[in-house]
């Protein structure tokens, strides 16, 4: 009796867990579809103009960023002139002004202690003014230097217009990398790379063409 009432349970759970699996099944089997065709099941269609305003917007920082590594180039290429072309006249230099060894040497040494002494100041100057703007300031400051120096070549404007070009120097050095991780922070690398790359062509071509524009220009 016993044995014959358990195999009456069992067949009455048997159709029971059989129905349960195939409401699961085809649950499951509609899940899927609607995954795969939503639009069939009812679902909308997904609106394009979020993806284009996104696609606008991507274009518009992509030439936004381009225009920000020009710029960054540019000032990379005249942060090291005021360095490079001293040296190569020293000679014209010290038979225009009349300064010794150690007045030629506190002249090309200006710039790299204005570097060293704002490296401090010029983050925290850049934050509180605006990095973009300070560098635009650097930038004249650079401009103004180099006018001084081409303009005169008296003692007082020589050094004068190393400190000035000195504290563009250390300016526009401190904050540009700041500006780089902000603007395109998926090109470290590159807009790294053209940074140097100007800065070091800057350099070279102050060194090259300072005599020969000297001579040119009779100064």
């Amino acid at each position: 009796m016993r044995l014959r009432g358990a195999d009456r349970r069992r067949g009455e759970e048997a159709p029971r867990t059989s129905t349960v699996r195939l409401r699961t099944w085809c649950r499951g089997a509609s899940r899927g579809a609607a995954r795969r065709h939503p639009v069939l099941f009812g679902a909308q269609e997904p609106d394009p103009l979020p993806r284009m305003v996104k696609d606008r917007t991507m274009r518009r920082r992509g030439d936004s960023g381009t225009a920000v590594v020009v710029a960054l180039a540019v000032v990379a290429f005249n942060l090291r002139t005021p360095l490079t072309g001293i040296p190569t006249i020293v000679g014209d230099v010290r038979a225009s002004t009349g300064l010794g060894v150690v007045g030629i040497g506190v002249l090309t040494t200006l710039p790299v202690l204005c570097m060293g002494a704002l490296a401090v100041v010029v983050p925290g100057a850049g934050a509180r003014f605006g990095a973009s703007r300070a560098v635009w300031l650097a930038t004249g400051l650079l401009a103004l230097g180099m006018a001084l120096r081409a303009g005169g070549a008296t003692p007082a404007v020589l050094f004068a217009s190393a400190l000035i070009c000195g504290v563009g120097i250390a300016m526009a050095g401190g904050l540009v990398p700041g500006i780089v991780r902000d603007q395109r922070p998926d090109r470290l690398g590159l807009v790294t790379g053209v940074w140097t790359a100007s800065m070091s062509v800057g350099a070279a071509l102050a060194a090259a063409l300072t005599v020969p524009l000297t001579e040119w220009l009779g100064s």
